[in-house]
């Protein structure tokens, strides 16, 4: 149930601040009452197991949203990375995508049309501070929160003391 909470908080949030960084009049993000609201969300994982779990989300989101309307593509991790550089370079940008953190992401922040999450985090305290605060690190740069961590992992490594190496 969180994981539903936080993708469709994740969702709307993002539809509506994200659509500042797409130029295309059909997908802004927003929408008197009534009109289609069209978001744009690209990203990784086509292949399961995070195929249905995206799927699955972005349904029960337009169910109870029925004037919202999300537009998904998704392409395998080194494509991606390509698409996701030439559609930040130009006015295709998706209204909500995914990226990694640190380097890449300065590298995408970097091209000026990525929308500063600051403000929007601090009005929603309740959402944004069930965050690890340390997790926000790999989208900040001077100063300023660019995204958020959809998930947190970590690798571990274990070795047999006994074996002389």
């Amino acid at each position: 149930m969180k994981k539903l909470v936080f993708f469709l908080v994740i969702i709307l949030t993002s539809s509506m601040f994200l659509a500042a960084c797409s130029s295309s009049n059909e997908s802004n993000g927003k929408a008197s009452d009534g009109d289609q609201v069209v978001i744009d969300f690209f990203h990784r994982w086509p292949n399961e197991p995070r195929k249905s779990f995206y799927d699955e989300k972005i349904a029960e989101f337009e169910k109870q949203h029925p004037n919202v309307k999300i537009n998904v593509d998704a392409v395998l991790n080194d494509s991606y990375k390509e698409k996701i550089k030439v559609l930040v370079s130009n006015d295709d940008l998706p209204d909500v995508f995914t990226s990694w953190s640190d380097t890449f992401a300065a590298d995408l922040v970097s091209s000026g049309r990525i929308m500063e999450l600051n403000d929007i985090m601090a009005e929603d305290t309740e959402w944004s501070g069930n965050i690890i605060e340390s997790q926000y690190a790999g989208f900040t740069f001077d100063e300023v929160t660019y995204g958020i961590p959809f998930t947190v992992d970590g690798k571990a490594f274990f070795y047999n003391k006994q074996t002389d190496i």
